[in-house]
C-alpha cells in the first residue's frame, strides 16, 4: 500500500542489525543523508531547511501539518535514484516515525 503513496519507495531488506551506510559508517537517524557523490562529497557536513510532517497519530500515513525545520547532517551515504544537484534523502530511522 505504501508504493502508491510515494512514488521514490525503495524496498530494503529486513535486519536486526543498525543500518550501515555506503561509507561503512552507522546511519544515525535524522542526521545521515545519502547524495549524488559527483556533486556532493561523502562526509560533508550539510546545513537543511525542510518542511517535517506532523501526523495525528503513530500510525497515521497522511501527515496533519508541516512544521518549519532544519538541522546538520552528514553526508554519508549514495543511492540509486538520488541524481545530480538538489536530490538527498534523510535517513529517519527504524520503527512507526520512520515508516511515516
Amino acid at each position: 500500500r505504501y508504493m502508491f503513496l510515494n512514488e521514490s519507495y525503495v524496498f530494503f531488506r529486513q535486519s536486526a542489525q543498525r543500518a550501515v551506510t555506503s561509507s561503512g559508517a552507522p546511519a544515525t537517524p535524522g542526521r545521515t543523508i545519502a547524495a549524488d557523490g559527483r556533486v556532493f562529497p561523502k562526509g560533508a557536513l550539510v546545513f537543511l531547511e525542510f518542511q517535517k510532517p506532523v501526523f495525528a497519530a503513530p500510525d497515521a500515513t497522511e501527515p496533519q501539518s508541516m512544521i518549519p525545520t532544519s538541522r546538520f547532517v552528514l553526508d554519508q551515504d549514495s543511492g540509486g535514484a538520488i541524481v545530480g544537484p538538489g536530490r538527498m534523502d534523510l535517513f529517519w530511522g527504524r520503527g512507526s516515525e520512520a515508516k511515516q
